[in-house]
């Protein structure tokens, strides 16, 4: 019997021996937690006090509109308007056929040279024409009248004026022809522009 009880007693002895080791790791894991909040805490406060938002906190910030920069609202002169030092006019159109049949606009422009220096146009300015977002191409003419290709390419002397005739393709003959004249190398936004009807 003595015997018997003895087994009995060395058995059970690592039973309480393991469940007291499980006690010991549950109160490392609860201490461990409560650091763990504690960090946490500390850290969320040392982010409030310096300005940092907690992605997970939900806040409300206001919205402020985005500034219109002139690259997004340009200066738009209408028919006539200074670019940089020479005076820019788009005086008229004239509708005719290009050398292949189609319908073309010819746009006439009266340029001033305000500075000291010869200038051209080609070499100061670029110019564009749209029937509505599609951009004409250059057309190809042949023996019309009032119109003068070398012209864009014809210096114009100090405090004088000439007229530069350019040409382009119609897509049709109802939508009206906006040409748009800029600065060809700045970066001053401003453009001289005149809409045309055409029908």
């Amino acid at each position: 019997m003595n015997d018997s009880n003895n087994r009995g007693s060395a058995y059970h002895a690592p039973q309480d021996e393991g469940s007291s080791w499980w006690k010991i790791l549950l109160a490392i894991l609860v201490v461990l937690a409560v650091l763990g909040a504690v960090i946490a805490f500390a850290m969320h406060n040392k982010k409030k006090d310096e300005g940092v938002t907690d992605p997970l906190t939900p806040s409300i910030t206001s919205v402020t509109p985005p500034t219109i920069t002139p690259t997004e609202n340009p200066d738009e002169l209408v028919n006539k308007g200074v670019l940089g030092s020479l005076t820019v006019e788009i005086k008229s159109h004239k509708i005719v056929k290009d050398e292949n049949g189609k319908d073309a606009i010819i746009i006439t422009y009266e340029i001033e040279n305000g500075s000291n220096a010869v200038m051209n146009f080609l070499t100061f300015l670029s110019d564009t024409a749209y029937q509505g977002t599609l951009k004409l191409s250059d057309a190809v003419l042949k023996d019309i009248k009032d119109f003068n290709g070398a012209s864009i390419s014809e210096d114009v002397q100090p405090n004088a004026k000439r007229e530069v005739t350019r040409a382009f393709v119609l897509a049709d003959k109802d939508t009206p022809v906006k040409a748009i004249v800029k600065q060809l190398v700045t970066t001053d936004s401003r453009m001289v522009t005149r809409t045309f009807d055409i029908k």
